[in-house]
């Protein structure tokens, strides 16, 4: 509906895990994959977050992530 938020994912269609399956079998595809990741963009609110297969904060929060693991481990 116009005006209203949305979310949204879209997958490549390329991708080696959808690749020879019919649309109807993506989800399933999608989250039971072992090759990789199929995703190329997701919307959330209205606003897209991941480009490309790439989140727009992924530097910060990856640097975060191995800070926090280095205190838990040290």
């Amino acid at each position: 509906m116009a005006g209203q938020r949305a979310d949204l994912v879209v997958l490549d269609a390329n991708h080696s895990s959808l690749i020879g399956r019919d649309r109807a079998s993506w989800l399933d595809a999608y989250v039971f994959c072992a090759l990789g990741n199929p995703v190329r963009h997701v919307m959330v609110g209205g606003q897209w977050v991941i480009r490309d297969g790439r989140h727009a904060l992924e530097e910060g929060i990856a640097t975060r992530y191995a800070g926090a693991l280095r205190e838990l481990t040290s």
